[in-house]
């Protein structure tokens, strides 16, 4: 089940893309067939040459309007 974002507030973070995995709770392959092919997913943002991250606030809205099964959870 993916797990909510621990910040608290408003505070809006840059997460990697190995840190919203975890949160998510997919591997490698689901998460990038999930951020190209998925036009609901958040953008990356691009953090420099090789570097890219999700706004947490962002992915914790998207994480939340996913249907239950798909989120690995039992109706």
């Amino acid at each position: 089940m993916p797990r909510k974002i621990p910040f608290k507030g408003n505070d809006r973070r840059i997460l990697r893309h190995k840190t919203a995995m975890q949160l998510m709770d997919v591997g490698p392959t689901r998460f990038y067939d999930i951020l190209k092919n998925d036009p609901t997913f958040p953008p990356s943002v691009v953090l420099g040459k090789r570097g890219r991250g999700i706004f947490s606030d962002e992915l914790q809205s998207w994480m939340d309007a996913l249907p239950r099964e798909r989120c690995g959870e039992v109706a």
